[in-house]
């Protein structure tokens, strides 16, 4: 047969086995809301917590920020867009990266830029007779440019032609095209 006796009556004239440990005063801790078991753990009112949320959020998006400025792509964007228009070769491969992908110029139709409808035609014309290599930063896709990447001509000379940062955009001409 069993009895049992309960577990205060066993322990007395004893010391725990673990006793509780504290690190938190009791003031502290009675000023600190029962409800809330995050303010308890945090050992600090919901103000407190609060504002450390806020914080581990900010600087959340200051690295996202931060990491999106400085990404390779955005690097390579801005700059080809400082590039100067008559660069050799030479200045693309150093600026850029030495591992571009070389296409034939073939059709130039997705190449865009503002100009009227028969100043369009004269221009693809001088682009297609005087552009002997495109080259595509990073040319993830062969010779069809993705949005984002950077695309160029480089003429029979080893000078750029024409430059388009940000693929489809805006292209920046050589001033020996005329129009």
């Amino acid at each position: 047969m069993w009895i049992l006796i309960p577990a205060p009556i066993l322990q007395r004239g004893r010391r725990p086995r673990n006793p509780p440990t504290r690190t938190a005063h009791r003031a502290q801790e009675a000023r600190i809301p029962a409800y809330d078991p995050i303010d308890r753990a945090l050992k600090t009112h919901k103000h407190g917590s609060r504002w450390l949320s806020l914080m581990i959020i900010v600087l959340g998006l200051i690295s996202v920020a931060v990491a999106l400025y400085f990404s390779p792509d955005r690097w390579r964007r801005r700059e080809a867009a400082r590039m100067p228009l008559d660069a050799d070769t030479a200045l693309v491969l150093r600026t850029l990266g030495p591992h571009p992908t070389r296409c034939p110029p073939g059709a130039m139709e997705h190449v865009g830029f503002e100009v009227t409808e028969d100043v369009r035609d004269t221009v693809l014309i001088q682009l297609r007779r005087d552009t002997r290599q495109r080259w595509i930063y990073p040319g993830r896709r062969g010779c069809t440019p993705l949005t984002g990447e950077t695309e160029l001509g480089i003429d029979a000379g080893g000078r750029m032609l024409w430059i388009q940062p940000d693929a489809p955009g805006e292209v920046r001409l050589s001033p020996r095209i005329s129009y």
